[in-house]
């Protein structure tokens, strides 16, 4: 039985803010804590990262620039970053700054390689300067900054590390494993005891979110998606209801977020996407039937984002597959059975619905195309709410949906940990080849 203590934990430490996508800002964040540990006049920086960090890093936009790529996160960190803000580093982040990074965003003076680690988060900066060297590490989550070293001798952190998790807000404080094997009513349960007031810090987490896709509407940054499912819509060739409208706002906050854009992000599970979509696709859907809601909006969203955290107890926080279809997905059906009064019953074959539909949708890197997959998960994911409640549910025997839920997500595990290792190994083999033209372009 979980307890409402250690649920109240999952959730708050499952929810932070973040400006940019988070992979390359987390190798920012590492970097620029590095150096601001030592100072002096930066003569090279090196960089070894996991391959599903290089995978997220590689090709997305970078806040307050029109640029892309590892080198040039990097060097905007150094220049313009303030590691205390961690993944919100880029905050002030100013056009004159741009020229300054552009000069240091190279591959020779910035070297990146492949960490050979089980970890899937994993960072290691180490920043050369004429007072020496700093090195810091991040592993296991983005901003769970473990070590800073200057010349050998650690600096950060000092004293007692679980004082410091807490200090930092890391995402990692808590043991996600005490959630594996946990029904869905018993997760139903832990979220209902918990008080109404601990749960004050989600109050304007949606409307955070919805700020970043009223920008991205407006000025159809990246690709341009939610704008374009606006003219969609105009032309009566998508019908205006409240699937395309979450489709149509998550995908124009993946758009400012993926393209660079200067806009805070309300994030959860390990990525801002994620944040994107399950924020928007709750928060929306809840607003538009708020008459038939039993629930507030705080515990609703806290019931979808203890089922994130779950799920990412079975796949980790990066996947091969498109972790939004995997977990923020099915943590929009779920909460939105929820607060309607459904039973654990109807919230799990709201899960198992979204994963026998989407969650083979293969990730092939964070770059502005994630916009289409976020929005469609969202879309599915509210989707599916309203079909579980209306009694409809996929057979226990239809491909990777078990016959409750922890017994679905060990399917989905050994599909993610084992089916797909070599389609993320070939995935990486194309990204690698692609990461050079990249790099030259910048």
């Amino acid at each position: 039985m979980l307890s409402t203590e250690k649920a109240l934990e999952f959730v708050r430490n499952n929810v932070f803010d973040t400006i940019g996508c988070t992979e390359p800002v987390a190798i920012a964040y590492a970097a620029t804590a590095a150096y601001q540990h030592l100072g002096g006049t930066i003569e090279s920086v090196e960089v070894s990262i996991s391959v599903n960090v290089f995978k997220n890093a590689m090709a997305v936009g970078i806040p307050g620039s029109d640029k892309k790529g590892i080198q040039f996160a990097v060097a905007l960190g150094l220049v313009a970053g303030d590691w205390s803000k961690q993944l919100r580093l880029f905050e002030g982040v100013k056009p004159e700054h741009l020229e300054e990074a552009g000069k240091l965003a190279s591959a020779d003076f910035i070297p990146v390689s492949l960490a050979d680690v089980p970890e899937k988060i994993y960072i290691y900066t180490k920043v050369n300067t004429e007072k020496g060297n700093a090195e810091a590490e991040i592993v296991g989550a983005h901003d769970n900054l473990i070590s800073i070293k200057v010349n050998g001798f650690q600096v950060f952190p000092q004293g007692d590390n679980q004082q410091q998790n807490e200090n930092t807000g890391s995402s990692v404080a808590a043991d996600p494993s005490e959630l594996e094997g946990l029904s869905m009513d018993e997760l139903v349960k832990a979220v209902q005891a918990i008080p109404e007031k601990k749960l004050a810090f989600l109050t304007g987490a949606v409307d955070i979110n919805v700020a970043a896709a009223e920008i991205g509407l407006k000025n159809a940054p990246g690709m341009g998606l939610g704008a374009g499912i606006d003219r969609l819509k105009q032309r009566d060739i998508v019908g205006n209801s409240l699937a395309t409208k979450v489709e149509q706002y998550v995908a124009a906050a993946a758009d400012s977020r993926m393209s660079g854009m200067m806009v805070p992000i309300k994030g959860c599970g390990g990525s801002g996407n994620h944040g994107i979509a399950f924020f928007l696709g709750t928060g929306l859907a809840f607003r538009e039937y708020e008459k038939e809601m039993q629930t507030s909006l705080e515990q609703t969203l806290a019931m979808g984002l203890l089922l994130v955290r779950y799920i990412k107890v079975y796949t980790g926080l990066l996947t091969p597959t498109c972790g939004v279809t995997v977990s923020a997905a099915p943590a929009i059906a779920a909460s939105l059975v929820f607060a309607m009064g459904g039973s654990p019953a109807q919230m799990t074959a709201a899960v198992k619905l979204v994963l026998g539909n989407i969650a083979g949708i293969l990730c092939d890197g964070a770059k502005h195309g994630c916009a289409l997959k976020a929005a469609t998960s969202a879309r599915f994911g509210v989707q599916s709410a309203f079909l579980a409640l209306d009694g409809v549910t996929i057979p226990d025997s239809d491909g990777i949906v078990g016959t409750d839920l922890p017994d679905s997500m060990n399917y989905l595990r050994r599909l993610q940990n084992k089916g797909l290792v070599d389609a993320d190994k070939t995935m990486l083999e194309i990204l690698m080849e692609k990461s050079e033209s990249i790099a030259e372009s910048q």
